[in-house]
């Protein structure tokens, strides 16, 4: 279904980005997988080449949470490939990544680590426009590609404790709608594919360890992730989708069930006149 394109996924190592990496390698398309773990990403490899027996996830171990790591993630790929027709910037840390390292209970605003904070932003928001500025342009001159974001829900964005985290998410999410409209008619699609709810991922291990069982489970990303990839979800952008309300049975998923419009449409009721794009 995607043999002969290439795509990149950020956060591939493991939880939902080894899914979607797993699921797309298995359809044919060459995989760059960018994590931290350079062994995460081998032992990944491996695992691939042994199923389909072809070298179809590339290891590309950066640290996109600074404009450095990102630029030497883009340059590994360009080495290797002439172009990215699908863009998954899945790569993310959660809310507790800017707490000090001596720091117990609730984390308000201003007890942050600033450097934590700023890399924490960085990566769940900047990242993915460092990334996409860099790849987006090929995928407008073939006239096809995909750009897919993991965000997450509207409430965990605003949650107390979550200063390093919810305006990052809320930043990507608002990013996803702006690039979809400035990318209306060059046949290259942004949207947000997220689980739908709390999933059972190593982020969670430490804080949910006897919950995990009970939450989602990372493998109910596969069918949506290749359907957004796919010719099938041709016009169809600046929407956010939850992995979770996906109806297996049909080939042509409802959009109204399983999806809602990216950033919060419903803050426009009252708005008589939305700004024009470009003055």
């Amino acid at each position: 279904m995607l043999t002969g394109k290439t795509a990149v996924v950020t956060g591939a190592s493991y939880g939902l980005g080894k899914v979607m990496s797993l699921a797309l390698a298995g359809a044919g398309a060459r995989v760059f997988g960018v994590a931290r773990s350079a062994n995460l990403l081998r032992d990944l490899a491996q695992h691939v080449k042994a199923k389909a027996e072809h070298d179809l996830l590339v290891p590309v171990p950066a640290d996109l949470s600074t404009r450095e790591g990102c630029s030497a993630a883009v340059q590994l790929v360009q080495d290797h490939t002439e172009g990215v027709d699908i863009l998954i910037n899945n790569a993310g840390v959660g809310a507790n990544f800017a707490r000090p390292l001596d720091h117990a209970g609730p984390l308000r605003f201003w007890e942050c680590d600033p450097e934590k904070w700023d890399r924490s932003v960085f990566l769940n928001h900047q990242a993915p426009f460092h990334l996409a500025q860099r790849f987006v342009p090929y995928m407008i001159a073939q006239a096809w590609g995909r750009v897919i974001n993991v965000t997450t829900n509207f409430h965990t964005m605003l949650g107390a404790g979550r200063a390093g985290y919810g305006p990052g998410k809320a930043g990507l999410e608002a990013s996803t709608l702006i690039w979809s409209k400035e990318l209306h008619g060059t046949g290259v699609l942004v949207n947000i594919l997220n689980p739908g709810g709390p999933t059972a991922t190593p982020i969670h291990a430490h804080s949910r360890g006897s919950e995990l069982h009970e939450m989602l489970q990372p493998e109910i990303m596969s069918e949506p992730i290749l359907w957004l990839c796919s010719d099938r979800a041709n016009g169809v952008t600046g929407r956010r989708f939850d992995a979770k309300s996906w109806d297996k049975s049909s080939a042509i998923p409802i959009l109204d069930k399983v999806s809602k419009p990216a950033a919060w449409d419903s803050l426009s009721t009252g708005v008589s006149k939305m700004p024009k794009f470009f003055g």
